[in-house]
Parts: structure tokens; C-alpha cells; sequence
């Protein structure tokens, strides 16, 4: 191989890896917005069963213990009891599913359903800030301040 290739093949190297990584991020994006949709779902079919069911404390309580034991044994951890609570929360303060935004991960939403009005959410990854204030009283909606580039 001749030397005045290495410049070229490095360049070529460059760009080809740049479409991959951006392939890997927008694949990972996909997968995250799906779980998000997904998890939502599950909360919607947890809460819908218990309003058609008995309300009772013992009957939710039974309800998420039995879906935890057959979906941990199908789809593995990730699906305790704890964390069906969390799907069952999540569709109860996000109930308009297409309000839901795409750059949030699961692990955002799990934050933001322990907010209480009142308080404030600081969600970001590397390149981007959103500052959710929830507001004292009146309307439970965040006011949004969206602060891009905050986060070192």
C-alpha cells in the first residue's frame, strides 16, 4: 500500500464512522422511545385492570405481585414489582401518551414521577438541559425552561 493513500483511507475511516455512530444513535434513540411507549402501555393495562377489578388495596397489590412473577419469567429482570408500580405511576401523571417526549429516557420519566408540585426536575444528557418547575398550585403541567448546551 502506497503512502499518499493513508491520508484518504483516514479520511474515509472518518466519515464511515461518523454514519455508525450516528446509526448507533438513532438506534438508540428508536429503542428508547419504544420502551418509553411500551412502559406506558403496561402502566395504561395495570391501571385499566384495577378499575375493572376490585380496587382494593390487596387485589393491586396481588395483581402486580402475579404480573411480576410471569413477566420477569418471560421478559426477564426489569419487570419486579417495583418497577410496575413505577409503569403504573408513569401512566397515571402522563396519561396523554403523545405528550410524552422522545428525548426522555425511562430512567427521566422515573425521576420526574417522584416530582411533587412544588418542586423542580433538572433532566439532561451531554449536550442538553430541560429545567421542569412544577408549579405550587393550581395546574400540576411543568412550565418548561429548555436550556441547551447547559450541561458540561
Amino acid at each position: 500500500m502506497s503512502d499518499d493513500l493513508i491520508p484518504t483511507t483516514s479520511e474515509t475511516f472518518a466519515r464511515i464512522r461518523a454514519v455508525l455512530v450516528e446509526a448507533r444513535r438513532t438506534a438508540l434513540s428508536a429503542v428508547n422511545a419504544a420502551m418509553v411507549q411500551a412502559y406506558w402501555n403496561v402502566g395504561r393495562e395495570i391501571v385499566e385492570e384495577e378499575q375493572r377489578g376490585n380496587q382494593r388495596a390487596d387485589y393491586g397489590a396481588r395483581l402486580l405481585e402475579i404480573l411480576a412473577a410471569h413477566l420477569t419469567a418471560e421478559f426477564g429482570k426489569g419487570f419486579d414489582v417495583s418497577n410496575l408500580r413505577y409503569m403504573r405511576l408513569f401512566y397515571l401523571a402522563f396519561p396523554i401518551r403523545d405528550a410524552l417526549r422522545p428525548e426522555l429516557c425511562w430512567t427521566h420519566y422515573r425521576l420526574l414521577c417522584r416530582v411533587t408540585p412544588g418542586g423542580t426536575a433538572v433532566l439532561s444528557d451531554r449536550s442538553h438541559c430541560i429545567l421542569l418547575v412544577y408549579p405550587r398550585t393550581g395546574t400540576t403541567d411543568p412550565v418548561e425552561v429548555d436550556r441547551p448546551n447547559l450541561v458540561r
